[in-house]
């Protein structure tokens, strides 16, 4: 059951909306969560989101387990003998744009929960204000600007559309930062996931 509240501008009959939301914006997207689902007899999730673009955690959601992101080439040099080899999930790597999870976990819902970047959706003519996945304070210096670039270059005013590229420009590196930023109580600091790159030997 999702619950609907009401909206400050109707349009329509309609005075109810849902509302939702994402989070880690990175680039051009958004941060979604999904337990995936599997049949028992393939690597890849049955219900594979759509718009996919990234991964940003991956673990196991009955204990916890962070899976490993591994290169197409070192697992098929590493398992190429043991594909059929099922189990728990150890580690995941990309082939054919989705994730493959080895060993081949068994026939269940919600195996592994995957955390990700999803591409939006395509705008269309009547897509809303609310569909365009760039935060509200940055519409006008982002696309507004980017649009007459294109608009002054369709027109042969080279010197007048990179000015307003420099001014989308200098928008977009303003929204990756601000948005990059999630808190100020202290500085960021760095994970070390080797501990043998940081010998002082």
């Amino acid at each position: 059951m999702v619950s609907r509240s009401v909206v400050g501008d109707q349009r329509g009959a309609s005075a109810r909306g849902i509302h939702t939301y994402g989070s880690g914006f990175y680039g051009w997207g958004s941060g979604i969560g999904i337990d995936l689902n599997f049949d028992g007899s393939k690597m890849a999730p049955t219900n594979w989101p759509a718009r996919f673009r990234a991964a940003l955690k991956v673990f196991v959601k009955s204990n916890g387990l962070r899976l490993p992101p591994w290169r197409l080439d070192d697992f098929y040099e590493t398992y190429a003998d043991q594909l059929t080899q099922m189990g728990t999930p150890q580690l995941y790597f990309m082939e054919q744009e989705q994730l493959q999870f080895y060993p081949i976990p068994s026939a269940a819902n919600g195996v592994v929960t995957l955390k990700y970047i999803e591409y939006p959706a395509e705008l269309t003519s009547s897509s809303l204000e609310a569909d365009i996945w760039l935060p509200l304070r940055f519409h006008r210096g982002v696309l507004v600007n980017g649009a007459a670039a294109k608009l002054a270059a369709m027109e042969d005013d080279l010197e007048l559309a990179t000015y307003f590229e420099n001014q989308m420009e200098k928008a977009y590196m303003q929204m990756e930062a601000d948005l990059w930023r999630w808190q100020y109580d202290q500085p960021d600091y760095i994970h070390v996931v080797d501990d043998d790159n940081w010998s002082l030997a």
